[in-house]
């Protein structure tokens, strides 16, 4: 039967879910990013007065691709991403910008919701194999997977393919944690040495290594947040800055990205304490003091407006008192 629904939306806020079909004791291993899949696709429209023969779009049809390499659309990659081998299971979705895919022929129609059945065939983590075949520990091979999948990130962010970027950093975030906490070096020795002399250590060496993990791991954080600040997703900007600054309290880009996002949630007088940060950082940053000089403006007329309220009041209070011993 069918089982219950999973939200597999980036905010997770229920804007697309997914039903798994199989039996998950069927389930082989999760599904990464990066890896090479093969997926069978079925797309059909889910409108109940459509004919039989008009309801089916594409498929059954088996593709394969490199998950979050932008090459299907974003529902079939958030799907795939949430999914294991051998998992089956049921999407239903009207946004176009998220199911039309010029390469399975599915075209945006308005007010249609249109219904994606997927299974996962298989799916070979060709790039983390190779690292390791080389001879790499994990958390090198992480380092160096990290890398390229940061790239691919920044692709799709180039392309306009917010959600799939968020995809990928997230998973690169969740994959450098993994492997920090398993290597043996990650430990409090290394992690003192992770600060100001961090610089000074041979990058091939496990403490090397270990810091050269938690940089990345904080730009990476800053990178989500990035991500969260185009999707308009404030509180998470805030979440993700906070866990850089709480390492790099001077880091001007989530100061920068907290900031704006503390803006736009109405905190103007924490937002202007960030952007006055990072011109302490970056005095020539034109677009902090822009934004700094916008709250200094906003505070001002915030306090205009409670004086003027305040005084309205004291003059009515005094009515009130003049008319009642009248």
């Amino acid at each position: 039967g069918e089982g219950p629904l999973v939200d597999i939306s980036c905010a997770r806020d229920g804007s697309l879910t997914k039903a798994v079909l199989s039996d998950p004791k069927s389930h082989g291993e999760r599904v990464s990013q990066g890896s090479a899949v093969a997926v069978t696709i079925t797309v059909a429209s889910a409108e109940q007065d459509a004919m039989s023969s008009t309801r089916l779009l594409h498929g059954p049809k088996t593709h394969e691709w490199v998950l979050g390499s932008g090459a299907r659309c974003d529902l079939i990659e958030m799907t795939v991403a949430s999914m294991h081998v051998g998992e089956c299971c049921r999407v239903l979705c009207r946004d176009p910008e998220l199911y039309a895919d010029a390469g399975l022929s599915v075209v945006p129609m308005a007010g249609t919701q249109v219904e994606y059945a997927l299974r996962v065939v298989r799916t070979d983590s060709l790039q983390k194999q190779s690292f390791c075949e080389c001879g790499l520990s994990v958390l090198a091979a992480a380092v160096e997977h990290a890398q390229g999948e940061r790239r691919e990130a920044a692709a799709r962010l180039r392309e306009g393919r917010d959600r799939i970027a968020l995809l990928k950093f997230r998973s690169i975030v969740d994959e450098l944690e993994a492997a920090i906490s398993a290597e043996d070096h990650g430990s409090s020795e290394c992690r003192e040495e992770s600060g100001a002399g961090a610089a000074d250590l041979p990058s091939s060496s496990p403490c090397g290594l270990a810091c050269t993990a938690r940089k990345m791991r904080r730009e990476v954080e800053a990178e989500l947040a990035g991500c969260f600040l185009r999707l308009g997703r404030w509180d998470e900007v805030c979440r993700s800055c906070e866990f850089v600054l709480a390492e790099d309290p001077k880091s001007a880009t989530a100061l920068m990205r907290r900031g704006q996002a503390l803006l736009r949630l109405g905190r103007v007088s924490e937002a202007l304490h960030d952007f006055e940060a990072v011109l302490e950082v970056q005095p020539g940053s034109s677009v902090a003091a822009r934004n700094a000089k916008y709250c200094r403006k906003a505070l001002a007329r915030s306090a205009v407006r409670q004086l003027d309220n305040a005084s309205f009041r004291a003059q009515r209070c005094g009515h009130t008192v003049m008319h009642k011993w009248s």
